[in-house]
């Protein structure tokens, strides 16, 4: 029997996910009413505890839960250790703003699992709809950050609107893979998705989109007959053209030229195949001897401030975060999560036919760019990562809730 949700609770929860989806660009760009992200906080803790039950049954299951007892870890680690110092400020204190930083993102994931599993194609379409207001915010009002080679954004850190702008790319083209919309739609919010990418000059958000285009493109033909393979060939030449004129006319395409050699005349520069990758690899090389020392537990969650050698704030890789600041404990919840996640999709991904398996390759394949996403960008407060846990959760756990759209 087919579970239902009431549409009154349904609304509710829906602008739940809405709000906390757009509440940075909204609160950063438009109204400045809330900088601590109390208002969105106490509403999703809200919603979460007026379906408490649900979630139980629903979300607090592997391996969601493995996320949370991560997230419990993170919280105390970054106690312990005095992570919670560099949160200090007028806004709010320390303690709260690192719950925060740690707590939003996962759980904003089990509401929207919950959601999903009730409801997939209609919490979908809220999370799009979410993702899309935060880009076309952020295009109209996040400007140009004059630190950082006039990339979109001054108001928000460049890489995270790109990586909201991929994670919008993925879930379109679910929306239209499973029918629920049209080319014009599909091409329509790609499009936008695309155009905030290059505007921030996102090299991560659009290797994202790649990874996911050719890898849908290559696995989700019903066959490979000659008109199949024809489609395929004009698709790759087509996209293989569009590659090289942004990598010789873009903003991005100059930044992926230039990640080379970003540490060619450094005193930093390590002199190993890890200058190769800019001041990430310089991260990844300078974090070993550190981890070393703290294996466990790590030097403490977000400390890599009170510890680098080469200025940067803070660690750009989810990997480098859980494995030098969180230890072998972090890395190994995280490295358990993923792993969990990909397995159920594949499980389940051979099993089915039709709408199902195209939503499961789909999801695989965002479950995929992330994981690589994850070496240069950190996404533990990232709801836009997060909802693709969530809907990959839902798909892989309740598949026979999830009904393909009337046409």
């Amino acid at each position: 029997m087919k579970l239902t949700i009431k549409n009154s609770s349904f609304l509710v929860h829906s602008f739940v996910i809405l709000l906390i989806e757009i509440w940075q660009p909204v609160n950063t760009i438009l109204f400045h009413i809330d900088g601590a992200g109390r208002i969105p906080l106490i509403l999703l803790i809200l919603s979460l505890l007026l379906t408490i039950n649900a979630i139980i049954h629903i979300s607090l299951h592997k391996p969601l839960i493995i996320y949370l007892v991560l997230a419990i870890y993170m919280f105390v680690n970054g106690m312990i250790k005095g992570g919670w110092e560099h949160y200090e400020s007028y806004e709010s204190s320390g303690v709260y703003l690192l719950f925060f930083r740690i707590f939003m993102a996962p759980f904003y994931m089990f509401l929207v699992a919950k959601m999903a599993f009730y409801d997939f194609n209609k919490t979908l379409k809220v999370v799009t709809w979410g993702f899309l207001l935060y880009c076309i915010i952020c295009l109209l009002g996040a400007g140009e950050s004059h630190a950082h080679e006039g990339r979109l954004g001054e108001a928000i850190n460049a890489n995270e609107i790109g990586l909201v702008a991929a994670i919008l790319f993925i879930v379109v083209l679910l929306q239209y893979i499973r029918g629920s919309f049209s080319l014009f739609y599909f091409i329509a919010f790609s499009a936008i998705s695309l155009f905030t990418i290059f505007e921030t000059g996102s090299r991560m958000a659009i290797s994202m989109v790649i990874i996911v285009a050719v890898l849908v493109l290559l696995f989700t033909q019903k066959n490979y007959k000659l008109h199949s393979l024809f489609y395929m060939i004009v698709s790759l030449l087509i996209g293989y053209f569009v590659i090289r004129y942004i990598m010789d006319n873009t903003l991005l395409g100059a930044r992926f030229q230039t990640t080379s050699q970003e540490m060619e005349f450094s005193e930093l520069a390590t002199g190993t195949f890890l200058d190769k990758f800019g001041d990430r690899g310089l991260q990844y090389y300078y974090s070993w001897p550190f981890f070393t020392r703290n294996i466990l537990t790590g030097i403490g969650f977000d400390n890599w401030a009170d510890y680098n050698p080469i200025g940067s704030y803070r660690f750009h890789s989810e990997y480098l975060v859980q494995y030098c600041e969180c230890g072998l404990i972090g890395i190994s919840l995280y490295l358990y999560f993923l792993i969990s996640l990909f397995h159920r999709l594949l499980k389940v991904w051979f099993s089915q036919t039709g709408y199902f398996r195209k939503t499961l390759k789909v999801l695989f394949f965002g479950l995929l760019a992330i994981a690589v996403a994850n070496f240069v960008i950190w996404t533990h407060n990232s709801v836009a990562v997060f909802a693709i846990f969530a809907l990959s959760y839902a798909a892989s756990y309740k598949v026979q809730q999830i009904q393909a759209p009337s046409c």
